[in-house]
């Protein structure tokens, strides 16, 4: 009994509804898509006429997998010249660009990670960090680059965040393998929480430099 009272209840709501509906398309003509989007989606299914990214923040990268940002659309291409050091090398574009003015090879210091000292300073995990660095970057490879705040440095290096031409982003990627420490200079922060991140895991799971030196 009590469900057939449920029912003829359901039954009056429905109708109620569909003469306020009729009543209201009367007065104010057609619904909106929008409007007969939201009526016509089944409850606890999303609707689809929410605006696409919604919630999203503006202008952030697209993700290459796992929450590593893949190249913004703003980034250039650049061919590498020569790796110096774990997060030192030599770029150079046959035509300048929104990060590089001219068509001279530039020195480029990557941004956001220290790398161990090769040379007359040399210290634990250099050489090796140097090799990670030329492997993920050959003389005479393709290289993304774009810049953060502040785009050059107290030397005159040019501040990038680079990334190999199949979308590895070079700066994590050395991190992570425990071949570079994360670092932060203000105003160059963009990537500092994912680096910071990876150092930790790196450090923890006693990778690169954290197990040999």
């Amino acid at each position: 009994m009590g469900g057939i009272r449920g029912g003829s209840g359901l039954l009056v709501g429905v109708l109620a509804l569909g003469a306020l509906g009729f009543v209201a398309a009367q007065q104010l003509g057609p619904l909106t898509p929008a409007l007969e989007g939201i009526l016509s989606t089944p409850l606890g299914e999303p609707n689809d006429a929410a605006e696409p990214g919604a919630g999203a923040a503006g202008g952030a990268p697209a993700s290459s997998g796992g929450g590593i940002p893949a190249s913004p659309g703003n980034a250039v291409s650049m061919t590498v010249e020569h790796v110096h050091d774990g997060d030192t090398l030599f770029l150079r574009t046959n035509q300048p660009n929104a990060f590089v003015a001219t068509t001279d090879t530039v020195k480029v210091r990557l941004v956001g990670i220290d790398t161990p000292e090769v040379g007359d300073r040399a210290e634990c995990f250099g050489d090796e960090a140097t090799r990670q660095l030329r492997t993920l970057l050959p003389d005479g490879s393709v290289t993304w680059i774009t810049a953060d705040s502040d785009p050059v440095d107290q030397y005159g290096r040019s501040l990038f965040y680079l990334w190999t031409e199949d979308g590895r982003f070079v700066n994590y990627e050395l991190v992570a393998a425990g071949a570079a420490e994360s670092l932060m200079i203000e105003p160059n922060d963009a990537y500092y929480p994912l680096l910071l991140a990876a150092e930790d895991a790196a450090a923890a799971a006693g990778a690169g430099m954290w197990g040999a030196c």
